[in-house]
C-alpha cells in the first residue's frame, strides 16, 4: 500500500476526557477505501483507567444499529505514550539496551573499569550496583526530558540542553548550549564511556537523524493511522517523535484543556514564543496569570499554559475549542466547572442545601474513611439513579487507606453489601507470591525476628507446602514464648549483625534444638544434654512434625541468609538462582502460585541478558544491592487494576484522573501526602528550566482540579480539621485553602453557627458512634449523617447523654443478648479472685471477652532480654526453689538458665543470679520450717453449684505440714501485693471449705528485701492466714453462691470502681468522690512492676470512654452504689477483731536485724 509523506499532524484541545469520546468514535468510525477491512487502529492513551473508560465508550458507540448503545470494541489497540518507540522502531531492535534496567548493568561494567574516574560519585551513591542504577535512572531521565542535551553528548559535546538564545542578525533566535560546569563534566564523561559499550543509538538521536531523513525510518509495518487521546500535555521528545510519525502516516492528537477561554488567551503568549525545533521555551512572565483571570484557576492551570507554549515551540498551531455559552450554574460545582472554563469566578448565591461540593473535616484517616462512606450512601439516597460505578474515591494515599477502606466498606446496607474494590495496587499487595517473595528478602537481609519470620511461616503458600494448619501456628508462637526466642539465626548470625558473643541463647536455632529435643526425650528437670541443648519440656512424639515444620521454613532462609552474608558478591544469575531456589522451598507452586515472583527474579536476570558489554554477566553484585533491586520490582510492579468493574472504585490520583464520574470523593488530603520530593544536587535536569518540565506542586493542584471537573453531581473532599490528641484545629494543606478561597469567590459564605468556617465546611465529632452523628443538622444541614446501625442502637432517647455513657449502653445491651445463648456459665477460682478485687473484670473479660491481662499487641522486639520484669524475676525465684527442693544445685540451676537464655547475658545476668540464689536460700529457711514443698504444686478441685451455673476449677497450691496449703510471692514486694496474697488464700480457704475440704490454714510467703541504715537485708514475711473458726461448710457454700450472683449480674452490666469514688459514695460523701473521681481520671503514676500506668489504660476507659462524666456513672439512678452495698453484704473480709481477740494479729520480729516478719489473719 502506497503511502503519502505530507500528511502532517493535527492537534486539537478539547475541554475535558468526555469530550474525547466524539472525534474517537469518528476517527474510528471513518473509512477509507484504501484500508483494508482487518487494519488494526491504534489509539495511545496516558493511563489504564482512561483505556478501561474508552473501551466502554467505544462498545456502546462504534459500530452501533439504529438502536444505538449495542457496538463492538474490536481491532482496536489501545496503549500508552511507550508504543511511539515501538512504532519508531523498537520492534526490529527487539530489547532495548537503553532501558533502565538493562543499562543499570552496563553502567555497572563501565564503573567497575573505571573507578578511579568516578570512585568519589559511585560512594557517594551507595557504590556497586546501587550506584549503577541511580545513574541509569538519571541518564534515562536525561533521555525523556532533555533529549536536545543527548543529542549534544551523541556528538561529543558537553553542554546541558540547547536552550534558545538572544534575537540574531535575520530576526531568528539563536539556539544556545552551555558547557558543563567541570562538577558536572563526569556524568557526561560517564555516559560516553557507556554509549561506547552500547551498540545502539539513543532515542532521541535517533528520531532527530530519522526527522533529517525520514527515509530511515521502516514504514513497511507502521499502522496507516494513530490516535493519541486523553493527554494534557506533550513534551518535545514527544512531539519530535509524533512529528517524525506523521510523515508516514496519519497522526491526530487530541489533548485536554479544561478552559478554552484562557486557551484562547494564552494562544496569543504562544503566538510569540520564537520556534526551536527540537528545543524547548525558557520559562516566561505571563501577563495572562495576573489580568483578566481569576489567579488560582491560572495557577492551577499553569501546565495547561506550558503545553501550548511547547506545542508553539516546535512549530505546533492546534485547534481550539470555542467557548460555548457559560450559563448560570445551579449549584456550586458548577460555578466551580464555569470558573474554570471561562476562567473567572462568578458570584452567585450559594444556598446551605446545596451538597454538590461538600469539604468534612475530622481527626484521622479512619474517621475520614468512615465519613466518605457516610456520604457515599448519602449521595445514592439524593441522586436519581446513580449507579456504584459512577463513584470514585481518589486517595492521596492508597496504601494507608485501602485496609480501612475495605473494613469501612464491607459493612452492609439494609443487610445488602455495597459493591467496592481497591483499584491501582502493588503486586505484592495482591498476589500472595509476590507478597511471601518480598517478606522472604526482609527476613534474610534482616535480624530474624519474631514478626518477620511468622510473616513468612504463616503465608498461606508456606502453609500449604508444609501442610500446616491454624493449631500448628497457635503452637509455634506458644514455642517461641516458651523457648525465649527473640532474634537471630544463630550466634554466627548475629555476630555478622554486630553482637560479638558466643552466646546462643534466644536464636532459632537454639530454640527449635530444645524443642526438638524436648519431643524426643521424657520430661525431666532441665538439664543440659545433647551438646549443650537444654530439652524444652511439657512435649512428646507428637509434637515433632509441627516443630519440624517451622524447623525446616526457618533453616531454609537461614541457609540462604548464610549465603547471602558470607559471600561478598555473586554475579546477579547466581543470587537469581539461591533466592528462586529458597523460595521453591518453602512455598507451594502447583497452579502458578509463584508465577509473579519468578517473574520478578527473572526480570533481573533480564537485565542482564539484555545489557551490553562483554563481562556483564559475569558482573559480581552483593546480595544487599540484588535484594534492593529485586524489592524494587516487587514493589514498582502494578498488579491487576480492576478500575472498571460496576463496583464503587478506590484508586490513587494517577490511574481514573480526569475519567468521568456522577460523584468523585477525594480522601485523605492532608499534611504530608502533596509533598513535592526533591531533587538530587547533581541533577542536570534542575540546572536548567525549561516550559513543559513538570513542576509536582503545580500538578497535584491540576490532579484535584481534575478531579472536580470529572464530577458531574457531587464532589466530597475529606481530610483532618482537629488533632487527634487534643482537638486543637488543624490547619488545611495549602491547595485545600486555595480551592476553599475560589469559593468564597463564587458565593460561598461564613457559616454563621462556625464562625471561621466556610458553610461547605463540615466539623465532625471524633467518634463514628457521638450523638452528633444521628441528630438532624447536626453535621451537615437538614440530614441525619450517620448510616451506622451499630451506633444507632447505642442513642437513647436522651440525646444529651455524653459519649461514655452510651457506651456503656451498648456493652450492656450486648451482654444480656449474649446471656440469652449461654445461661449456664462456669466460674474459675481466678475470674472469682479478679471480681472480688474488682467487679468491673467480669465484665470486661467475662462479658465482653477482652482479655486485659496481656492486652500488650506490641510485637517481641528483636533484641536480646538485658533485663527482666518483676514479673519474670519472680518467676525465676520459684523456679530456682523447686529445683533445689528436687536436688538441684543453685549453681547447676543458674549454668542451665544461662544457656536457655532465662537469665540475661553479662554483668546483670550474674548479679540477678546472685541476688536470685540468696533470696531462695532465705526461702528455704521457712518453708522447712512449715514444711511446704516448693517442687510439688498441687491441684485441689472444687466445684459449688448455684442456680445460674458453678464455680470450678482448681486451686494451685503448694502443699505444707499439718493439713496447711501454702502460695509464694518471689516478685517484688508492695502492700497492695501483699494484700492481694492475703485475700486470695481467704477466698482459696473459703472455696475449699465450701467443697469438704479440711484445711487448717494457709500461708503466704512473700520473700523481699528490706533497707535499714542503708544497708539492704533480705527478709522474708510470712502471712498466717485462717477462716473463722465457726464457719461451717454449708455457711461457705452459701457464701460462696452469693458471690456467684452477684458476679452474674457483674457480666452483664459494669460496676467500675473509679479507683477510691465508690468508697466515699458508700460513705455519702459525693464531694469527696466527684473529686477521687477526677483524680483517677487525670492520673500518672507508676505500678507496682514500675511500668507508667494511666487512666487510658484502665478498665473503666475501655468501658466508658476517655472523658467520662461523673453524672453519667454515678448520678441519681445509677445502680452502682446499691450493688456495692449487697456486694458488702456477701464479701468476705479480712476481720481484725477476730484476730486480735484470738491474740493473732502481730507477731513481733523473731530474728532482728535478719527480719523473718510474722502476721496473722482471720477472715469472716
Amino acid at each position: 500500500m502506497s503511502r503519502r509523506t505530507d500528511i502532517g499532524l493535527k492537534v486539537t484541545f478539547v475541554e475535558s476526557l468526555a469530550d474525547t469520546v466524539a472525534p474517537l468514535v469518528q476517527y474510528l468510525n471513518a473509512s477509507d477505501s484504501t484500508r483494508d477491512l482487518f487494519d488494526v487502529d491504534h489509539v495511545i492513551v496516558p493511563n489504564a483507567g482512561v483505556r478501561a473508560w474508552l473501551l466502554q465508550q467505544i462498545a456502546s458507540q462504534v459500530g452501533t444499529s439504529s438502536l444505538g448503545h449495542d457496538g463492538i470494541a474490536a481491532n482496536v489497540s489501545i496503549k500508552y505514550l511507550g508504543e511511539l518507540d515501538a512504532l519508531i522502531g523498537r520492534r526490529a531492535m527487539g530489547s532495548d539496551p537503553w532501558a533502565v534496567g538493562p543499562l543499570s548493568m552496563t553502567v555497572l561494567s563501565v564503573i567497575n573499569k573505571h573507578t578511579g574516574s568516578f570512585s568519589s560519585h559511585i560512594e557517594r551513591m551507595g557504590g556497586g550496583l546501587k550506584a549503577a542504577r541511580l545513574m541509569s535512572d538519571r541518564f534515562d531521565k536525561y533521555h525523556a526530558r532533555r533529549p536536545s542535551m543527548i543529542v549534544e553528548w551523541e556528538a561529543g559535546r558537553a553542554t546541558l540542553a540547547p536552550a534558545v538564545g538572544d534575537v540574531v542578525g535575520n530576526g531568528e533566535h539563536a539556539i544556545e548550549a552551555t558547557p558543563l560546569d567541570a562538577s558536572d563534566v563526569w556524568q557526561y564523561d560517564l555516559w560516553r564511556l557507556v554509549r561506547e559499550e552500547v551498540d545502539a543509538q539513543p532515542w532521541p538521536v535517533v528520531v532527530e537523524e530519522m526527522l533529517a531523513d525520514p527515509s530511515l525510518l521502516n514504514d513497511s509495518d507502521l499502522p496507516p493511522r494513530l490516535l493519541v487521546v486523553g493527554l494534557q500535555s506533550l513534551s518535545v521528545r514527544h512531539v519530535r517523535a509524533l512529528q517524525l510519525l506523521s510523515q508516514h502516516l496519519s497522526v491526530e492528537v487530541v489533548l485536554v484543556h479544561p478552559s478554552p477561554a484562557l486557551a484562547a488567551q494564552w494562544a496569543l503568549d504562544a503566538s510569540r514564543v520564537p520556534v526551536s525545533v527540537g528545543v524547548a521555551p525558557l520559562p516566561v512572565r505571563v501577563n495572562s496569570f495576573e489580568d483578566n483571570v481569576d489567579s488560582m484557576v491560572s495557577m492551577w492551570l499553569r501546565g495547561a499554559h506550558d503545553a501550548q507554549m511547547v506545542l508553539a515551540s516546535q512549530g505546533v498551531s492546534p485547534a481550539l475549542q470555542t467557548l460555548s455559552d457559560v450559563t448560570a450554574a445551579d449549584d456550586l460545582l458548577h460555578s466551580l466547572h464555569n470558573a474554570v472554563r471561562a476562567g473567572v469566578a462568578t458570584h452567585s448565591a450559594f444556598t446551605p442545601g446545596d451538597r454538590s461540593f461538600q469539604v468534612h473535616r475530622a481527626h484521622n484517616l479512619g474517621r475520614q474513611v468512615e465519613i466518605a462512606r457516610d456520604a457515599i450512601l448519602h449521595a445514592f439516597h439524593d441522586i436519581k439513579g446513580l449507579e456504584p460505578h459512577e463513584v470514585v474515591v481518589i486517595c492521596a494515599d492508597v496504601e494507608a487507606a485501602s485496609p480501612l477502606l475495605e473494613a469501612a466498606f464491607s459493612r452492609e446496607v439494609n443487610g445488602k453489601p455495597l459493591p467496592f474494590i481497591v483499584a491501582d495496587r502493588g503486586l505484592r499487595q495482591v498476589d500472595d507470591g509476590a507478597a511471601l517473595l518480598n517478606n522472604l528478602l526482609t527476613v534474610v537481609t534482616g535480624r530474624f525476628s519474631i514478626t518477620d519470620i511468622m510473616t513468612v511461616a504463616t503465608s498461606p503458600l508456606v502453609m500449604q507446602k508444609f501442610g500446616a494448619s491454624s493449631d500448628d501456628v497457635s503452637s509455634w508462637y506458644r514455642l517461641i514464648e516458651r523457648t525465649r526466642i527473640r532474634w537471630g539465626s544463630t550466634a554466627d548470625h548475629r555476630k555478622r549483625k554486630g553482637v560479638l558473643s558466643d552466646e546462643n541463647a534466644h536464636t532459632w536455632v537454639a530454640g527449635l534444638q530444645r524443642a526438638l529435643v524436648g519431643a524426643l526425650l521424657p520430661d525431666a528437670e532441665p538439664d543440659i544434654d545433647f551438646g549443650g541443648t537444654v530439652p524444652l519440656p511439657d512435649l512428646d512424639a507428637a509434637d515433632l512434625e509441627s516443630v519440624g515444620r517451622l524447623s525446616a521454613i526457618v533453616s531454609a532462609m537461614s541457609s540462604l541468609e548464610q549465603l547471602a552474608n558470607t559471600t561478598a558478591e555473586l554475579p546477579v544469575v547466581q543470587w537469581a538462582d539461591a533466592v528462586e531456589e529458597t523460595l521453591a522451598l518453602v512455598s507451594i507452586d502447583i497452579k502458578g502460585e509463584l508465577d509473579d515472583a519468578r517473574e520478578a527474579i527473572d526480570t533481573l536476570r533480564g537485565y542482564v541478558r539484555d545489557a551490553r558489554g562483554n563481562d556483564v554477566s559475569d558482573l559480581a553484585v552483593t546480595f544487599e544491592h540484588f535484594v534492593e533491586q529485586l524489592q524494587e520490582q516487587i514493589s514498582s510492579a502494578p498488579g491487576r487494576q480492576p478500575l472498571r468493574t460496576g463496583a464503587v472504585t478506590a484508586t490513587s490520583a494517577v490511574p481514573l484522573r480526569g475519567v468521568p464520574f456522577k460523584v468523585v470523593c477525594l480522601l485523605g488530603f492532608d499534611e504530608g501526602t502533596m509533598r513535592a520530593g526533591e531533587a538530587e544536587g547533581d541533577d542536570l535536569v534542575t540546572r536548567q528550566m525549561f516550559m513543559g518540565d513538570i513542576d509536582p506542586r503545580i500538578d497535584q493542584r491540576r490532579s484535584i482540579l481534575d478531579a472536580i471537573c470529572a464530577a458531574s453531581h457531587r464532589v466530597v473532599v475529606t481530610c483532618n480539621g482537629r488533632s487527634i490528641k487534643n482537638n486543637a484545629e488543624v490547619p488545611l494543606i495549602t491547595p485545600l485553602a486555595e480551592l476553599l478561597d475560589l469559593c468564597e469567590r463564587c458565593g460561598v459564605e461564613e457559616d454563621p453557627d462556625n464562625k471561621g468556617f466556610l458553610q461547605v465546611e463540615y466539623q465532625h465529632p471524633r467518634h463514628f458512634s457521638s450523638p452528633r452523628n444521628f441528630i438532624e443538622g447536626k453535621i451537615v444541614p437538614g440530614m441525619v449523617w450517620s448510616h451506622d446501625d451499630v451506633a444507632l442502637r447505642s442513642i437513647t432517647e436522651e440525646h444529651t447523654k455524653t459519649q461514655a455513657a452510651l457506651q456503656a449502653d451498648v456493652a450492656v445491651a450486648r451482654m444480656a443478648e449474649q446471656s440469652e445463648d449461654h445461661p449456664y456459665r462456669v466460674i474459675s477460682p481466678r475470674e472469682l479472685e479478679s471480681f472480688m478485687r474488682d467487679p468491673l473484670s467480669a465484665f470486661v473479660r467475662s462479658g465482653l471477652g477482652i482479655n486485659t491481662w496481656n492486652n500488650e499487641e506490641d510485637d517481641e522486639p528483636a533484641t536480646i532480654p538485658l533485663e527482666l520484669t518483676q514479673k519474670e524475676i519472680g518467676h525465676l525465684r520459684g523456679n530456682l526453689a523447686s529445683a533445689v527442693q528436687s536436688g538441684f544445685s543453685a549453681t547447676h540451676w543458674t549454668r542451665v538458665n544461662t544457656a536457655v537464655g532465662n537469665i540475661p547475658m553479662g554483668a546483670y545476668g550474674s548479679q540477678l543470679a546472685e541476688a536470685i540464689v540468696g533470696r531462695v536460700d532465705e526461702l528455704s529457711g521457712v518453708a522447712s520450717d512449715w514444711g511446704i514443698h516448693l517442687d510439688d504444686l498441687i491441684p485441689y478441685e472444687v466445684r459449688i453449684p448455684y442456680a445460674g451455673g458453678e464455680v470450678a476449677g482448681n486451686v494451685m497450691v503448694f502443699p505444707a505440714s499439718q493439713s496447711h496449703i501454702a502460695i509464694v510471692d518471689l516478685g517484688k514486694r508492695s502492700t497492695k501485693s501483699e494484700s492481694n496474697l492475703r485475700h486470695r488464700l481467704g477466698l482459696w480457704l473459703l472455696l475449699l471449705r465450701a467443697s469438704g475440704y479440711q484445711i487448717e490454714g494457709a500461708i503466704a510467703v512473700v520473700v523481699g528485701e528490706e533497707t535499714r541504715d542503708g544497708v539492704k537485708h533480705p527478709t522474708t514475711i510470712w502471712h498466717y492466714v485462717q477462716l473463722q473458726p465457726s464457719m461451717s461448710q454449708e455457711s461457705a457454700r452459701q457464701k460462696v453462691q452469693g458471690l456467684a450472683v452477684m458476679f452474674e449480674e457483674a457480666v452483664k452490666s459494669p460496676f467500675p470502681k473509679f479507683s477510691g469514688t465508690i468508697d466515699q459514695m458508700l460513705k455519702g460523701e459525693v464531694k469527696k468522690a466527684e473529686d477521687a473521681f477526677d483524680s483517677y481520671l487525670s492520673m500518672s503514676n507508676k505500678s507496682n512492676d514500675g511500668e507508667e500506668y494511666k487512666y487510658l489504660q484502665t478498665m473503666e476507659c475501655l468501658v466508658y470512654g476517655t472523658n467520662p462524666k461523673f453524672d453519667d456513672v454515678f448520678g441519681a439512678g445509677s445502680p452502682i452504689v446499691d450493688f456495692y452495698k449487697r456486694l458488702a453484704a456477701v464479701k468476705l473480709e479480712q476481720d481484725d477483731d477476730i484476730a486480735k481477740d484470738l491474740g493473732l494479729k502481730n507477731v513481733p520480729p523473731t530474728n532482728v536485724p535478719a527480719g523473718k516478719k510474722k502476721k496473722r489473719y482471720i477472715y469472716a
